[in-house]
């Protein structure tokens, strides 16, 4: 009899240790609730406040990323037209080193015919000189001729 009284004291006693457990455990339960939902509200505070920097910094960033895409399309399109500018310069460069080669070619043909002008012009001074200078000097010999004329009729 004093068994059963013990193990019922027992079971009474685990009975109590089980409510009280299970007592402990709700209790714990809702203040983990509680204080996860106070939590989830704190950390819900903190996003909702942090959300609009975030927002900023990612349109920020966006503006950002718009314009270098703009700087490179414009930087591409500049390569574009500089390499058909320098395609066309350098076209022009050899038409204008052509032209060059025609002008120095008619320049040297130019100096060579006037060198053969000069040449022909001092050939017929000289040849207009020289008459004259044969003139000149048949005269003086006609002089010296008549000088002795005159002093052999002197005579």
């Amino acid at each position: 009899v004093t068994n059963r009284y013990s193990e019922r004291a027992q079971l009474q006693e685990l009975s109590e240790r089980f409510s009280n457990y299970i007592t402990n455990v709700k209790s714990m339960r809702d203040h983990l609730t509680k204080t996860s939902s106070i939590d989830k509200s704190r950390w819900n505070k903190h996003l909702a406040s942090k959300r609009p920097l975030y927002d900023k910094e990612i349109q920020a960033l966006r503006e950002q990323l718009d314009l270098s895409s703009r700087d490179r399309l414009r930087a591409e399109v500049s390569s574009h037209k500089n390499s058909q500018m320098a395609a066309e310069y350098q076209d022009r460069i050899i038409l204008l080193n052509m032209d060059m080669l025609k002008k120095d070619e008619e320049l040297k043909k130019l100096q060579l015919l006037l060198a053969q002008k000069d040449t022909e012009l001092q050939e017929i001074k000289t040849s207009a000189v020289s008459p004259s200078v044969q003139l000149d000097v048949v005269k003086r010999e006609l002089e010296e001729l008549q000088k002795y004329n005159l002093e052999i009729q002197k005579k």
